[in-house]
This record gives structure tokens, C-alpha cells and sequence, in this order.
């Protein structure tokens, strides 16, 4: 049995954050007078392991509309890492890719609310939108669990599917409320700065033309791309292109590609050894210079500083 008493449960989790909290000033208040985003994934961290460690489930985040990555957060945050996905990834990592890339983000940017989902192999997951007013801050993703008719097209999948755990309704409502009483009184900071605000979601992107050009600035953007090249590509006028770019994202054409390419920067800032000025070239900027003003800019610290703190 995975849940005893929720108020028990609530209070435990509560408590254990408490403990953990920074060494000074650790309360939340302490948290939005510094307006520090570092400090406010680490409560963002506790708090999903604090829920983990209480219920024996996993608890993953991801940013925004574009359910991005967040590097900042401990793996176990990050991925799906539950024996039963990681057998899935072993030859369908692209189709579970798509599972939160575009099947989660497509309902939640519609609905507003949370639900269960299933996935493509069977199992469930409880899925929880954080919004901050219109700004949709990010998603908290519990599971996986298994379902009452739960059942995986996979072969060899399907004892680990049958040792997922169930979760009543009245356990699901449970978790939503545990998720709305700790982490949405966060909202406003995690929504300040969050890389998914760089980009507007694509599921709210209808407009062919400029889906095409997206599909062209996102294959290519580590490559030189001009507003000429853009539009002979998808067949209009330059300044037809413009307007329908601005109209249909509120950005212009250029802002969106140095936006893709300083995320870019920050995943690999985050994840490998690269020198800074080689990560610079690898995604398109001109120099370094260029890249760390922009850096600056979107996620308020310098590429180095960024890079030792994701590196703990």
C-alpha cells in the first residue's frame, strides 16, 4: 500500500523540506525576497523528492508548453528513470520523446488541468500543469503507475507493467492537492526566467508557412540563416515572411533563432565538457561574447556560473 493517511503524509513532506531547507534564511518567503530561480528549483527539487520518498512513485518535471528539460534539477527529477520506461526507451526512446513532447503538451496547453495519461506502452501517469495567471510555468509529472485495465502492446514489457503499482481516485485527487498546496504557491518564480518562456509553444504555432519555417530554423540553426534565405524557402516575399512570423509567434524571425540557439548553448553548457567558445561555434553564434550576452540576458548568469551550478 503506497498511501496511508494523506494529511500524515502531507505533514511528513512538509517536514522533511523544513529539515532540508537552505542553510539561512530557507523559508519561502526568504526564497521570493531574493527572487533567486537557483534557490527556487532547489525547493522545487525537495519537494519532488520529498513527494517521491512519500509515496514510493516517481516525480519529474518538465518546463512549460515545450516540456523542456530542466538540467538543473537531479536526474531522478528529469527523466523517467522507472525500470518499466527504461525497458520501453531501450528501442522507442523517440516515441516516448513524443509521448511528453507533443501528446502531454498538445491536452495540457488545451485543458488547463491535470488528468491521467496514458502512454504509448501501457502504463499511467498523473500529469499536473503549473500556471501563473496565463504563464504556464511548467508540469509535474507522478507515475508511472498502472491502471484497472492497464495493458502494453510491448513484448517483454509486461511484467513490469504488471508490477507498477495502483492508485485509487481518491489517492490521485490526494496528490493533486499535496502538488497545488506546495508547488503552485511557487509559480511566480518558477515562471520568471524559465527557458520555456523563450519560445512560444508549438502546438499554438497553426500557420503552415510558419511551421515550415520553425521545422527549417530548427533543423538548421547551428548554421548561418538569413531572413532572405527563410523566406525564399518558404516561397513568400521577406517582408511578407516577417509579418506572418510576428503575427503567429510575437517574435520576429531572428529573436526566434537566437532564442533556439542560446538553449541550445545551455543544454550543452549543462551536460558535457565542451569549452565555451566551441559551444559558441557549434550553435551558430558569431563568438563567445555574443553567446554570454545573450545568456545573460535569458537566464540572468554567465555561461561559466551556469555550468558549475548544473555540474553539482
Amino acid at each position: 500500500m503506497i498511501f496511508y493517511v494523506f494529511s500524515a503524509v502531507s505533514g511528513r513532506i512538509q517536514d522533511k523540506i523544513d529539515k532540508t531547507a537552505l542553510h539561512s534564511k530557507g523559508s519561502e518567503v526568504s526564497y521570493r525576497r531574493k527572487g533567486n530561480r537557483t534557490m527556487n528549483l532547489e525547493r522545487l527539487s525537495r519537494i519532488m523528492s520529498a513527494l517521491s520518498d512519500a509515496t514510493g512513485l516517481p516525480v519529474i518535471w518538465k518546463s512549460g508548453a515545450n516540456m523542456l528539460v530542466e538540467t538543473a534539477l537531479p536526474l531522478r527529477h528529469r527523466f523517467h528513470t522507472h525500470p518499466f520506461c527504461l525497458t520501453v526507451k531501450e528501442t522507442l526512446e523517440n516515441r516516448c520523446l513524443r509521448n511528453d513532447d507533443a501528446d502531454i503538451s498538445r491536452i495540457v496547453v488545451r485543458n488547463r488541468q491535470h488528468f491521467i495519461h496514458a502512454c504509448h506502452a501501457g502504463a499511467e501517469e498523473l500529469v499536473i500543469p503549473i500556471f501563473y495567471g496565463d504563464s504556464y510555468c511548467g508540469t509535474i509529472m507522478i507515475g508511472p503507475f498502472a491502471g484497472p485495465e492497464s495493458a502494453t502492446p510491448y513484448p517483454g514489457c509486461e511484467k513490469l507493467l504488471r508490477q507498477l503499482p495502483e492508485l485509487k481516485p481518491a489517492q490521485r485527487q490526494a496528490l493533486v492537492e499535496l502538488v497545488e498546496m506546495l508547488i503552485v504557491p511557487m509559480a511566480g518564480e518558477l515562471a520568471d526566467g524559465h527557458a520555456e518562456n523563450l519560445l512560444p509553444p508549438n502546438e499554438l504555432i497553426r500557420h503552415e508557412t510558419v511551421r515550415h519555417a520553425i521545422r527549417i530554423m530548427r533543423e538548421r540553426f547551428r548554421a548561418r540563416l538569413t531572413l532572405s534565405m527563410l523566406s525564399r524557402e518558404c516561397a513568400v516575399s521577406t517582408s511578407h515572411f516577417q509579418h506572418l512570423f510576428r503575427v503567429h509567434t510575437e517574435l520576429n524571425a531572428l529573436d526566434y533563432l537566437q532564442r533556439l540557439r542560446v538553449l541550445e548553448a545551455r543544454r550543452l553548457i549543462a551536460l558535457t565538457d565542451l569549452p565555451l567558445g566551441e559551444i559558441a561555434g557549434v550553435c551558430g553564434f558569431s563568438d563567445q561574447s555574443r553567446m554570454a550576452l545573450l545568456f545573460r540576458r535569458y537566464f540572468g548568469r554567465a555561461p561559466g556560473s551556469y555550468r558549475k551550478r548544473a555540474s553539482h
